[in-house]
């Protein structure tokens, strides 16, 4: 616990300094971007992670939340941005198009 509360004003003074793009960066609008459709989909990435059993192969439990935070995280964000590109984003354009024929 101690190691958290030593960390957040490192963290709080790195992503103050100017000209350092902590929390501002490609990867993490990208995400940004797709965070609702990740919201989504999560649920269904652990399921299929799950039933894959590949975590079943790793003995150790530190290193099975691990990689089973980052293969959901990657399921999950992968089935996300195809939500996002196939659903989501069409349905925005759909969204203004009628906002634009009836208001407009």
């Amino acid at each position: 616990m101690s190691q958290c509360i030593l960390l957040f004003p490192l963290v709080w003074i790195v992503s103050a300094a100017p000209g350092i793009k902590l929390w501002n960066n490609r990867v993490l609008q990208f995400i940004g971007r797709l965070s609702f459709s990740v919201y989504l989909v999560h649920f269904a990435a652990v399921l299929l992670v799950r039933h894959t059993g590949v975590l079943d192969l790793i003995t150790n439990p530190y290193l099975v939340f691990f990689c089973g935070f980052i293969l959901v995280s990657a399921t999950a964000t992968g089935i996300a941005y195809l939500t996002y590109k196939l659903i989501e984003k069409p349905g925005i354009i759909l969204g203004n198009r009628l906002i634009e024929k009836f208001v407009g």
